[in-house]
């Protein structure tokens, strides 16, 4: 069975390190520059579809290690939600490892359940209309 997940690498990154050429710096793996001037690569990214008509080889090179970076950075915060919670899945946002972490905490060191000491509880009901 494929399962697929969608997360968005904003919420996933430190703050001020939601750039791809950032997560790229995190996990030392370069993000491809295809102009040395600024400019000029901006008019590139603007028209993707040209540039890929007109250096299909760089194009390629350029796409593939984005998705590169992309993959070896959510590896690496799965690889610490496992480590700190023992669980291996991927996470929504980086809060949400703290609050995994935090509700892991509660369960196994206070022996509590985590609804009970946030006040809350399991209720149902039926109607009867």
């Amino acid at each position: 069975m494929l399962q697929l997940y969608l997360r968005d690498t904003t919420l996933l990154s430190p703050t001020g390190y939601n750039r791809l050429a950032a997560l790229g710096d995190i996990i030392g793996l370069d993000k491809l520059v295809l102009d040395k001037d600024p400019k000029k690569e901006l008019a590139i990214k603007q028209n993707m579809a040209r540039f890929r008509s007109s250096n299909w080889p760089l194009f390629k090179e350029y796409a593939i290690r984005d998705a590169i970076i992309c993959v070896e950075y959510i590896e690496r915060i799965i690889a610490r939600y496992q480590e700190v919670t023992g669980k291996k899945k991927v996470p929504t946002t980086l809060t949400s490892i703290g609050v995994d972490l935090l509700q892991k905490i509660w369960t196994d060191d206070m022996e509590e359940d985590s609804l009970n000491l946030v006040g809350k509880e399991v209720a149902s009901y039926r109607d009867w209309e």
